[in-house]
């Protein structure tokens, strides 16, 4: 019975942060059926983690043009707005409560293997929003508030909020309220 429920628990944890998208919704629950099948031992297991792979990869890479991986390490409570053209580098980790939105991508500057740098960390609570690319060895700090096409390429503190090409600080978000810097201020570069 304990095993039951922490299945459902593990494969259905994103269900409540996306309650208005039932397209989210089936494609995180696919999206962590795979991981508890691939992670799994045992005969059974193996051939399901097989199936909801195959099933993943063509339904939800290839057709609908999410590529996250089933690898990704990703907290509990992901939002997914949209998704199309999101792209997420299998070694990214994901904190608890964070919002992806369409035409992201989260990835590493060089290629995958020997010498490959490494990928970003996203802290808990971090709201990205569309068309950002968020590249290199990095960490986004937890609560850190990402603007629509933004590049980040350098850390980004807790709580800020970030705009621009190269990401520049223009705020802070503090218990989900922005306070702005006044017009005359210069964003500060992030470093």
């Amino acid at each position: 019975m304990e095993q039951s429920t922490s299945f459902h628990h593990l494969v259905f944890q994103d269900w409540s942060a996306n309650p208005n998208s039932l397209k989210s919704r089936l494609i995180l629950s696919s999206f962590r059926l795979t991981q508890v099948f691939t992670t799994r031992s045992g005969l059974i297991s193996r051939l399901l983690g097989v199936l909801s792979t195959l099933f993943y990869t063509i339904i939800v890479q290839w057709i609908m043009g999410i590529d996250l991986p089933p690898c990704v390490m990703v907290g509990k409570g992901l939002q997914l707005f949209h998704g199309v053209g999101l792209v997420v580098h299998p070694d990214s980790v994901i904190g608890d409560g964070c919002i992806l939105r369409h035409c992201t991508t989260i990835g590493a500057k060089s290629g995958i293997g020997f010498g490959a740098e490494i990928p970003p960390v996203l802290g808990n609570h971090v709201d990205v929003g569309c068309n950002v690319v968020i590249i290199g060895p990095l960490s986004v700090g937890n609560y850190a508030v990402i603007g629509a096409g933004s590049v980040i390429v350098h850390d980004v503190p807790e709580y800020a909020v970030v705009c621009g090409n190269p990401g520049k600080v223009i705020g802070t978000r503090r218990s989900n309220n922005v306070s702005r810097v006044s017009s005359s201020a210069m964003p500060e570069e992030i470093s």
